[in-house]
């Protein structure tokens, strides 16, 4: 038998029409929706999958906008559609001309579930999240060694800081053994007391690409981590599980390298402002304690016991001062009142003599008319004696006015701080108070001498003190 070759474009055109003679009329498919893309012509690319196998499947522009504004990964729908190889290509695919959503598909529903479990748990809530180190020395990096997450993060780290360190844990991140791999990375790093914080993640890819994140153990792997985990799942419009159950989760590697490594400039102007600001901090307190001290220096210089005495002292002369003049006005009023008494009585004996003289020429009148001499004189004679009896009294209690009176002068004049000039005595006084102690002079000191008549200036020339003193 002569053997048929055919070349490839012979092959897939048999192929083709094979296929399409075997399906003439529409299909009716009913799956999951992953991988769901729109091309910039407005073609809608997507693939069709269930528990065990997938389809790819485009939807014309012409078609697509019979389709709902927004399709998201995992939805069911049945779609009726026609068989197509490509040829040039060596594909096939479905042309869908229709499509129903038909729910939210096993696959998503599963999703739906663990998701609303792990909630339950509290492994989502805010409050479990930690803040990330202000300046972690090592970085434990949980991804695939060959792909561009690596690249991305292992460049932003170096313009960043280098003095950061990174370690890499490597793992497969797609695909059925992707979770466990994952999870035992995360392990790995766990056991290692230099690292401060870890990145976990992958570049962007399709829906069935990323769900590795999605898995129950790797989610409960980073809960467990004695450090805080930044999870960098995707693109932005990708959100996994790990994200959520993650400390912090990032848009892509690159934004989880930006968060996880501080910058070496900003550091150095956070150094700089601190600088300046603890600078200004410790002047601003210097000068503070330097008022404070200028002004307890003032209030105690005003209560110092030597500020206290010499106030005392400038006290105690004021009042010597005011004391002296009482005294001078008190022994002018009592010299006053003294000569005042001594005219009131020398005027009342003579008034009194007058008086007794007076009645007494009546009586001898009236008893020449009228009673025997004898009689006459026995009442002068009685008269007599009682007009000397009271000039007797008279002298003594003037007396004793005169003897209580300067004996009060005595005494006011004893008490006088001047009494000592008026017996010759000297007051020596530095810087107006009065010395009583020898030991506060030294040679070379002023002094003011101060007598009943004046006051005189000197100079100590040598200071001795008497023996036993």
């Amino acid at each position: 038998m002569e053997r048929k070759t055919y070349t490839v474009s012979e092959l897939n055109a048999l192929i083709g029409n094979l296929l399409e003679d075997s399906f003439p009329g529409p299909v009716y498919v009913e799956g999951e929706i992953g991988d769901y893309k729109k091309s910039a012509a407005g073609h809608i690319y997507f693939t069709l999958f269930d528990d065990k196998s997938l389809i790819q499947c485009v939807l014309w522009r012409s078609r697509a906008a019979l389709l709902p504004e927004h399709m998201a990964d995992g939805t069911g729908v049945i779609v009726r559609g026609r068989l197509n190889l490509y040829r040039e290509g060596g594909r096939y695919s479905l042309v869908v001309d229709e499509l129903d959503i038909a729910g939210v598909g096993m696959k998503g529903l599963k999703l739906k579930e663990l998701k609303e479990k792990l909630q339950k748990e509290g492994l989502f809530s805010s409050g479990r999240k930690r803040s990330l180190p202000f300046f972690p020395r090592t970085i434990g990096v949980v991804t695939s060694p060959s792909g561009a997450a690596l690249r991305d993060i292992l460049k932003v780290a170096r313009r960043r800081n280098p003095f950061v360190s990174l370690l890499l844990s490597p793992c497969i991140v797609q695909g059925e053994e992707a979770p466990a791999r994952i999870t035992e990375a995360l392990q790995r790093l766990y056991t290692r007391p230099e690292v401060d914080v870890i990145i976990v993640g992958r570049g962007g890819g399709s829906k069935e690409d990323l769900s590795a994140f999605d898995d129950e153990r790797v989610v409960r792997a980073v809960v467990s981590s004695p450090r805080p985990v930044i999870s960098a799942v995707g693109h932005e419009i990708d959100i996994s599980l790990t994200d959520l159950a993650a400390d912090l989760r990032a848009e892509t590697p690159s934004a989880a390298a930006e968060a996880a490594v501080p910058s070496f400039e900003d550091l150095n102007q956070k150094i700089l402002k601190l600088h300046y600001a603890l600078t200004r901090a410790i002047l601003n307190t210097a000068s503070f304690k330097d008022k404070t001290i200028e002004e307890l220096s003032g209030r105690l210089f005003r209560r110092s016991p030597e500020t206290i005495l010499n106030n005392l002292a400038l006290r105690t002369d004021e009042l010597a001062l005011r004391l002296s003049r009482r005294l001078d006005h008190t022994l002018k009023e009592k010299k006053e009142k003294k000569r005042s008494i001594e005219q009131r009585m020398t005027l009342r004996a003579g008034q009194l003599f007058l008086r007794q003289q007076q009645r007494k020429e009546t009586l001898h009148a009236h008893l020449g008319r009228v009673a025997p001499l004898m009689a006459v004189q026995r009442m002068l004679s009685r008269n007599e004696r009682r007009a000397g009896q009271l000039q007797e009294r008279i002298l003594f209690l003037l007396n004793e006015k005169k003897g209580r009176l300067t004996e009060k002068r005595g005494r006011l004049q004893g008490a006088s701080p001047l009494d000592p000039l008026q017996r010759g005595y000297v007051i020596v006084r530095q810087n107006g108070i009065a010395v009583e102690d020898p030991g506060r002079l030294s040679p070379g000191s002023d002094v003011m001498l101060e007598w009943k008549a004046g006051e005189a200036a000197a100079r100590i020339t040598d200071v001795f003190f008497r023996k036993g003193e």
